[in-house]
């Protein structure tokens, strides 16, 4: 668990459960992650076009 997760935990246990608040943090982990992925993809994608123009 990293400091993320663990200020999560600390800031919102009162209201919601530990593993609901687990939950959210990982679906947020894995939009990011798509994101900078696709991210980096569409970047790769735009420089092989560039390089055959």
């Amino acid at each position: 668990m990293g400091v993320f997760e663990a200020t999560a935990i600390a800031l919102l246990s009162d209201r919601f459960s530990t593993g609901i608040i687990l939950s959210a943090v990982a679906l947020y982990r894995i939009i990011s992650i798509l994101a900078d992925v696709s991210g980096a993809f569409l970047a790769k994608v735009d420089r092989q076009r560039d390089r055959r123009s």
